[in-house]
């Protein structure tokens, strides 16, 4: 039997721009739990 890789579990989602919204950002945390990505990184500027 064969079982399947979350392969999403391997990639960080990131949004690194500087000029990044508040609305990008929360996008973005959507998309990393819909896809259960193994993290989430955001530029701290």
């Amino acid at each position: 039997m064969e079982q399947s890789i979350n392969i999403a579990s391997y990639i960080d989602n990131t949004i690194l721009k500087a000029d990044a919204t508040e609305s990008d950002i929360r996008k973005l945390c959507e998309e990393t739990m819909k896809y259960k990505f193994k993290a989430l990184c955001v530029n701290s500027c």
